[in-house]
């Protein structure tokens, strides 16, 4: 590739550089002087002068600066190297003293190689030549212009404050010379062999031709410019057809002026050619040893200085020698001006154009409705008025540096301060010229190498180009871009150490959005973004890119060849999004979290490469089949996470790697797995592992986590772990045989088997067999009436024993449902073998469901069958219901007793369980839910962080302050539960109304009381029925802060209710109505410790405390007529749990604080460490109590909150919140209000 190419030729360049050992005279800068012997200017007179290779310019030791300029220095005309390393602090500095340009490498006839070493330059600058109705000069290169065929190597060079600034086009017309100034400004530049198109009209960008521009002719008007393929080359004179024409525009010279008796000369290469004799005015500009000459009225283009290139010529008008149309200005050299025709002087206006400006040049001014138009600007250069207002502006461009050439930056700043400037147009602005590359401007060809082989990160920004250019990173260290550089047009490539960007401007035009081409080192992304680019990797390369802690989305395309991209940054994200097809490489994720939706984004489908897996995460967003290889590379105990979102993603060819990594399945999608060659451990973090049923061994350990599942039909080498998670030989539907070659644990977790009348899922284990804990075995049964009383399954399998029994059996699905009336057991078998587990089907269900039964009922097991051959699925108190009744009813003296409770008990025991579930979703929907609505929270060190913002934890809870206050809120909720257990899902919606009054017992500690009352409508799923709930309640509450950031909060509150509801009885022939009255006695209390902190408006408080319920209640059922009535003579329900979590609270304050708002979300954790439920039924001697499980709760919630203060001090505030927790949500409202009194 052409990149590679000119890499390599300046690669051999620089080896050249700095490994020659042939070394030419050495003269040494003895002072800081301006001129003169022993100074800077005169060491580069000497230089230039002297005929050895590798001349170089050092300093005394100890040299003491600055070197303040006075006027441009000499062109450096051949190579050499300056060296300031012996200067005091091992730098010298070099001043422009903001007039001058330092210096100017190359006069772009000969190639030179020139190295700058150990300087700051700084206060320079670049400045084109001014006019009046010509274009203003070009400014490039505010410190160091390269010109073409020269190579600058600049090493520890720092860039500050210089300028590059185009020429303005204003009235000069009070000055010395009130008309001199109607020829086009000079170029802020001595190039060579480039020209401005003559023609009257410009274009904006200027080509070499290796030539001046021709001279003007005697007939016809502004000569054309010679353009292939519409680029304007060197420009040709202007022509009149009556008087001679204006020269063609020099190197950065304005052409010969055109007379009366002869053409103009041709422009020289450093200076314009002088005009035609003239008859009437002779003159003609004088040379400016600052600039480019003020392109003159009467004759020729101003004459170039050494560096400044001279405008073109002004036209003029008829009869008048030398005023015909304006010579085009040169490389950087303004358009030459157009007069019109004076009407005290003879003859017709024949029409004269402005010229054309040169690269960077303003185009010449012309009249309007003459036969000819206004000179267009050059490049970033203003367009010549048409209507006989002024010249273009210039443009300036490379505030720091101008490259024509090759320029290598080592180590080497280019600050901030640099700054380039148009040419101001006066009263016209939209024709002044701009300002582009405050550090850097390239041409086309120009090749620019960013060498950084230090610790400290060197910046760079506002870098621009005219079309094309390269700038290519090298060495260890980083480069840091920053800041729009939309106006670079070139190409970027990385080709060593780090390149940091913050976004996909950093590296130019994003709508050319050339690739960034990548050759070695690291792309540090150092903030989220979406990079909008493509990425071009080289053959045979290795590239990271690095997200740091950032989100970054790639949607540009990556191509190359036998190549890898590392994915780094620990805590980031880098999302593959484009179609990446013709990446043919690889992919190594070596940190932080690598996103892909399709495997497209990988790379080449039909190589599919093998995915590198050293360290983080692979997330997977959509359901996906790859026939890619995941290989385990990193070190010993190295983790890799798979997220799979909640999709199916598959992998025929599985995954391989070292045998000592760990790799961690996450989310609750299924990861299918084929050929598995890890020996290492696989972790079920969440959703469900499957091994696709090969004919190959799983070498792999697996572990299976409380939210993971095992799944498959296959051989697995190592040892399998169930730790809380669910193991299924064969699929979730399908029996299989999953073969275990270590040992099979089982510690709180569930064994899933399938089971048709011909087959079942085996667990078939080499090694042993230990189940503990609250171990589950989950039968499920095909539909089928082919299964028999007696029929048995193999279940278990182990050639080293069984130990331990399944704390939990269950037999589901088809006609085994709850109160279906079958029963079964587990019989082991323990031999010289091992041991096996079978499945034994004991009693099926009757074809049809018998009758209810209204005569005795002999006591023991018969009474448990009929109990659980309820028509309703009330699981969860089975065994505990049954043990109970079925031991009371083996004494004789109860069975009269017990055979009314036993006939109903189903439908009782379900009553019972309802009308606790019914309070406790009134509970959560109403008093309890609300309780945060009167809960204090502790004013405790937020009031000195923020003192005048309504702040709160979540959006109910109010701000406590010193002193009295009276508060009143009105609340409303609405929820909604799943089906959960044995009562069917609902809907409620409740209301309320709490005041309280808040005081200080002490110093900061909040006490207060309360009362209030809430009311609830429940409607239940599936036309289950209704309920009513209401309660009053009230208590006190107290917070003691303690340290600097905790508080314990605690409160009391007693409640009384009442319930009325309706519900259809279970199992009746035709639907019948129940109606149930409930009322209960309730006291809540709760302990909760909080860590409050503060900072930049955010809140964040974690906490931890446990809740206590003991609620009493009696119930009393009447149905219709026939119907059992069941009444309640006692029910009570002890709940104890333990919370835990956080709330997380941005608040916005407006008018001083008078306005706040603020963002909350939080998470809670709820464990039920105890709870217990008793019930007595009326006029019945049983006395039943059963423990209620251990569940836990997680939840979430996020919501807005708004709170208004008053002068007269009332404060009112209002809130909204959504929790979210499995099987149910929730949205809750409130309005309040707040006084100190």
């Amino acid at each position: 590739m052409k990149i590679i190419a000119k890499n390599t030729l300046t690669a051999a360049l620089l080896t050249t550089a700095l490994s020659s050992l042939a070394y030419g005279a050495d003269f040494k800068v003895q002072n800081n002087g301006d001129a003169g012997l022993g100074s800077l200017r005169q060491a580069i007179i000497d230089a230039n002068g002297d005929v050895d290779d590798n001349t170089t310019i050092t300093f005394a030791p100890g040299f003491n600066g600055p070197i303040n300029i006075l006027d441009h220095l000499p062109i450096i005309t051949k190579s050499l190297t300056i060296n300031g390393v012996n200067a005091q602090g091992g730098k010298v500095t070099v001043s422009g003293q903001g007039d001058n340009r330092p210096f100017f490498i190359g006069d772009g006839n000969v190639a030179i190689q020139v190295e700058i070493k150990n300087m700051d330059i700084q206060d320079g600058k670049a400045k084109g030549g001014r006019s009046t109705y010509g274009g203003g000069g070009g400014g490039l290169g505010g410190a160091v212009l390269v010109n073409q065929n020269a190579s600058l190597i600049v090493e520890n060079v720092t860039f500050s404050n210089n300028t590059a600034e185009g020429g303005s086009t204003l009235d000069y017309a009070n000055g010395p010379h009130p008309i001199q100034n109607t020829g086009g400004g000079g170029t802020g530049t001595d190039a060579n062999t480039r020209s401005g198109g003559g023609s009257g009209y410009g274009v904006n960008i200027i080509q070499s031709t290796g030539q001046p521009g021709q001279a003007g002719l005697q007939n016809g008007k502004g000569g054309d410019g010679v353009t292939i393929n519409d680029v304007v080359l060197a420009g040709q004179g202007g022509t009149h057809p009556t008087v001679g024409g204006g020269g063609g525009g020099g190197l950065g010279g304005g052409g010969g002026g055109g007379s009366q008796q002869g053409d103009g000369n041709p422009g020289g290469n450093t200076q314009g050619g002088f005009g035609s004799p003239s008859n009437n005015d002779p003159n003609i500009a004088q040379v400016s040893a600052d600039g480019g000459g003020e392109g003159a009225y009467n004759g020729g283009g101003g004459a170039g200085s050494p560096v400044f290139g001279g405008g073109g010529g002004a036209g003029g008008q008829y009869n008048y020698a030398g005023k015909a149309g304006g010579g085009g200005g040169g490389f950087g050299g303004g358009g030459g001006g157009s007069l019109k025709e004076d009407a005290g002087v003879g003859g017709p206006f024949l029409g004269t154009a402005g010229g054309g400006g040169g690269f960077g040049g303003g185009g010449g001014s012309t009249d309007s409705n003459i036969d000819g138009s206004q000179g267009r600007g050059g490049f970033a250069a203003g367009d010549g008025s048409f209507t006989g207002g002024y010249g273009g502006g210039g443009a300036g461009l490379g505030g720091a540096l101008f490259v024509m050439g090759n320029l290598t930056l080592k180590n080497s700043i280019i600050d901030g301060t640099n700054k380039v400037a148009g040419g101001i147009v006066d009263g016209d602005p939209l024709r002044n010229g701009q300002g582009l590359g405050r550090t850097l401007f390239l041409m086309d060809n120009a090749w620019v190498n960013l060498i950084a082989d230090i610790p400290d990160t060197i910046p760079l920004s506002g870098f621009a180009s005219v079309s094309a250019g390269t700038i290519n990173k090298q060495g260890q260290g980083t480069v840091e871009l920053s800041g729009d550089n939309s106006a670079y047009k070139g190409e970027f490539c990385l080709g060593g150490g780090t390149l940091s960007i913050e976004n996909n401007n950093n590296l130019g035009d994003t709508n050319l959005n050339r690739p960034l081409l990548l050759q070695n080192g690291t792309l540090l992304l150092r903030s989220s973004m979406d990079l909008n680019r493509n990425l071009q990797v080289m053959i045979d390369q290795s590239v990271a890119l690095d997200t740091a802690d950032n989100t970054v989305i790639l949607n540009g395309k990556i191509a190359g060849n036998q190549s890898f991209l590392t994915k780094r940054g620990a805590l980031g994200t880098l999302t593959l999004a484009g179609d990446n097809s013709a990446y043919k490489g690889s992919f190594i994720l070596s940190e932080g979290t690598l996103s892909i939706q399709e495997d497209k984004n990988l790379g080449d489908s039909e190589l599919s490469k093998t995915v590198y897996l050293q360290g983080g995460t692979l997330k997977f967003t959509a359901d996906m089949t790859t026939n890619r290889t995941l290989e385990m590379a990193g070190g010993p105990g190295s983790l890799v996470n798979i997220e799979t979102g909640a999709h199916a993603i598959t992998l025929p060819n599985g995954l391989t790697g070292y045998d000592s990594t760990l790799l961690m399945k996450k989310d609750a999608g299924t990861l299918n797995l084929g050929k598995i060659e890890h020996g290492g451990e696989i972790y079920i973090n969440q959703g469900t592992v499957n091994l696709l049923d090969i004919d190959d061994t799983a070498k792999a350990r697996f572990t299976v986590d409380t939210a993971g599942t095992l799944s498959g039909h296959r051989q697995i080498s190592g040892n399998v772990f169930n730790s809380e998670g669910i193991v299924v030989p064969g699929s979730a539907n399908t029996p299989g045989t999953l073969t275990i070659g270590g040992d099979y644990s089982q510690h709180n977790g569930t064994l899933r088997i399938n089971i048709t009348p011909t087959e079942a899922s085996l667990l078939d284990v080499t090694g042993a067999i230990k189940v503990e804990g609250e171990t589950a075995l989950e039968i499920i049964a095909t539909p089928s009436s082919d299964y028999k009383v007696g029929q048995s399954f193999t279940i278990l399998k182990s050639l080293e024993g069984i130990e331990g029994t399944f704390s939990k059996t269950t037999l589901t699905g088809g006609q085994f449902t709850s109160g279906s009336g079958y029963s079964f057991e587990l019989q082991q078998e323990d031999g010289t073998e091992g041991s096996i587990l079978k499945l034994v089907l004991k009693y099926l269900a009757p074809t049809e469901t018998p009758a209810p039964q209204t005569t005795e009922i002999e006591a023991g097991q018969d009474l448990k069958a009929e109990i659980l051959a309820s028509t309703e699925t009330t699981i969860i108190h089975y065994q505990a219901i049954g043990n109970i009744v079925g031991g009371n009813a083996s004494d004789t003296s109860q069975d009269q007793n017990c055979s009314t409770f036993a006939e109903y008990a189903p439908q009782a025991r379900y009553e019972m369980k309802m009308l606790g579930q019914l309070h406790q979703q009134s509970t959560y929907a109403s008093a309890l839910q609300q309780l945060n609505a009167y809960k204090p929270t502790s004013k405790h060190h937020i009031q000195d962080k923020i003192s005048k913002k309504s702040i709160s934890t979540s959006p109910f809870t109010m701000i406590q302050e010193t002193g009295k206050i009276l508060w009143v809120r009105a609340m409303g909720a609405l929820g909604f539960q799943n089906n959960d257990g044995p009562v069917t899902g609902y809907k409620s919606r409740s209301g309320g109304l709490v005041a309280g009054l808040n005081t200080n017992l002490f110093k900061d500690m909040p006490f207060g009381i309360f009362a209030g009352y809430t009311g609830t409508r429940i409607d239940m799923k599936s036309d289950r029925g209704k309920a009513d709930v209401g309660r009053v309640f009230a208590g006190p509450y107290l917070t003691i802060p303690f340290g600097k950031n905790f508080a314990l909060n605690t409160m009391l509150s007693l409640g009384f209710g009442k319930t009325d509801n309706e519900r259809n009885v279970l199992g009746a022939p035709v639907k019948t109505t129940a109606k149930s009255k409930q009322k209960n006695v309730e006291i809540f209390g709760s302990a909760t410790l909080t860590y409050t902190a503060i900072k930049n408006d955010w809140i964040l408080t974690p906490y931890i405390g446990v809740e206590a319920l003991d609620n009493r209640r009696k119930a009393y059922t009447e149905r219709g007529a026939g119907q059992f009535n069941m009444s309640v003579g006692r029910q009570s329900t002890l709940n104890i749990a333990g919370t835990t979590g956080y709330s997380l609270a941005k608040v916005y304050a407006f008018e001083e604080g008078r306005w706040s708002a603020q963002i909350t979300t939080g998470y809670r954790y709820d464990r039920k460490f105890k709870g217990k439920t008793t019930f007595s039924l009326s006029g019945n001697p049983l006395s039943l109590s059963a423990d209620l499980p251990r569940k836990t709760r997680h939840s979430f919630n996020i919501g807005p909150s708004v709170a208004v203060v008053y002068k007269s001090g009332w404060t009112v505030h209002g809130g909204y919140q959504a929790t979210l927790a499995k099987k149910s949500h929730a949205h809750e409202f409130m309005v309040g209000l707040k006084k100190k009194i």
